[in-house]
């Protein structure tokens, strides 16, 4: 069977517009290639299935004709809710050329109301379960498919909850031969990096987080297992750093500290990124990490404001933040901060304390955002009690957005969210700026310097742009008087 895997286009302020006015245009960069896609790919080679992939985040749109020659038996997408305005565009471009099967986040929410939209089959749930049972029963037993939706005969069928993927080590790596990786942003301080999971699942209740494909039951991956496969793609690819991709990096001590032992002993000589609890690491576990490479970790922090972080969900006291974001400091390991603006429990008081957190307790890195009400959260179903429009703007969310379309909280305008939004993340440029001075090298100070007024007068002209077709019309009636 010949397959295609099609990764849409994901939507940021270049292409947004486009995407609104019905055509796929891919944004400007793509950091990684889709882990998704590439587990499924691996699954359907192995059950024998010719595989292609097109990445819509570093590859234009071909032409119908381009699908047409590849003549693929299925075509099968993934996507987020903010990629589902691309898939319909494509699913309408290939409607009645090839069978096309949606997964991922979008497609577990929403199930069979997107049959509707020129899809064929929509899999719910984790998909590599499904795939191997799908290729298999492709075309004629469709009801022997755990975990997907179809019609048939003009009536639907749900063939139930898919077969999860209960052991992670079972599952082969993911088939990046079928990746030009060369096309992706993927430098991480001057070495080439890819994307890794060793775990799935989270036990916590945040509200603004969707868990409808790996759900609330941890699976782990071994320290070796892990190990295994950076060696494997160091080997291949010559990768030199690894982005981790878990929500629970840190879920388990033991299996940390075991593995920072593996990557020490061996010598290893690798970088990594991950994002981790505040309250699951301390100094001696950071100490750790970083002799094992770790590179920089990301907390999710959410609030500066202990009633709202708990009202969030998240059951972390931010005295714990507090004294993780020092540790790292102490060690030198690049930290990131994420901090919303304009949840439902949010008032001018807690959005001030958002930002005079952040900016006492000085993270490498910042990124605050403004809250989005993905189908399937808790910040969903409070956004329609509260009547707001949620089903009309979520499939245009991107994620540098300063504005909200509308306020979860009943204390804060859009207009004051989009004010302390940009104060914020002004704290955010200047972090960046005093952690490359700290680190730069004294005769690279000119060169530094330079690129920082580069940008600062691009700025500025930017807005002189905005600001001179006003300036003519005012100026111009005294221009003609005289």
């Amino acid at each position: 069977m010949r397959l295609l895997f099609i990764n849409p286009p994901n939507i940021d302020r270049s292409n947004k517009s486009y995407l609104e006015s019905g055509k796929i245009i891919r944004p400007e960069y793509a950091s990684f290639p889709p882990l998704g896609i590439g587990y499924l790919a691996a699954i359907a080679e192995k059950e024998g299935c010719e595989c292609q992939v097109l990445d819509l985040n570093v590859r234009d749109w071909p032409s119908k004709k381009y699908i047409q020659e590849i003549s693929p038996d299925m075509v099968l997408l993934s996507a987020m809710t903010s990629q589902y305005r691309a898939v319909k565009i494509i699913a309408g471009e290939l409607k009645g050329e090839v069978p096309t099967v949606l997964g991922g986040p979008h497609a577990s929410i929403f199930k069979e109301k997107l049959l509707d939209n020129g899809l064929d089959i929509i899999a719910v749930g984790e998909g590599e379960n499904t795939i191997r049972s799908l290729v298999k029963n492709f075309p004629d037993n469709l009801e022997q498919v755990s975990g997907i939706i179809f019609k048939k005969n003009g009536c639907i069928e749900n063939t139930g909850d898919p077969e999860g993927v209960e052991d992670c080590e079972s599952l082969p790596f993911p088939a990046w031969h079928y990746f030009d990786l060369d096309l992706y942003a993927n430098d991480y301080h001057g070495r080439k990096c890819l994307p890794m999971i060793s775990s799935r699942g989270c036990p916590f209740h945040c509200v603004y987080c969707f868990k409808g494909v790996f759900g609330d039951k941890i699976r782990m991956r071994s320290a070796e297992s892990i190990f295994q496969e950076i060696l494997f793609f160091k080997e291949k690819y010559n990768i030199g750093a690894i982005l981790f991709q878990d929500d629970l990096f840190s879920i388990r001590r033991s299996r940390v500290e075991e593995f920072c032992r593996l990557l020490i002993d061996n010598k290893a000589d690798i970088i990594w990124r991950c994002l981790v609890r505040a309250d699951q690491v301390d100094f001696e576990l950071l100490k750790l990490m970083q002799q094992a490479g770790c590179h920089s970790v990301a907390f999710g922090i959410e609030s500066g404001n202990q009633e709202v972080v708990d009202k969030v969900g998240k059951k972390m006291e931010l005295e714990q933040a507090v004294t993780a974001i020092k540790d790292c400091n102490k060690l030198g390991i690049i930290s990131k901060g994420y901090y919303m603006i304009g949840l439902p429990w949010d008032t001018p008081q807690t959005a001030m304390d958002t930002i005079r957190f952040a900016r006492k307790n000085r993270t490498s890195q910042l990124q605050f955002t403004i809250p989005t009400a993905f189908p399937g959260t808790e910040l969903w179903e409070i956004g329609k009690r509260k009547g707001l429009a949620v089903e009309d703007c979520v499939e245009s969310f991107s994620w540098d957005e300063s504005r909200p379309p509308f306020s979860f909280s009943d204390h804060l305008t859009e207009k004051q969210i989009e004010g302390y939004i940009l104060t914020a993340r002004n704290i955010g440029i200047l972090s960046v700026l005093q952690r490359k001075l700290r680190v730069t090298k004294l005769k690279d100070y000119p060169r530094l310097l330079k690129k920082v007024f580069c940008k600062a007068s691009s700025l500025i002209y930017k807005k002189i742009k905005l600001l001179a077709p006003a300036a003519v019309i005012l100026i111009l009636p005294y221009c003609q008087s005289t």
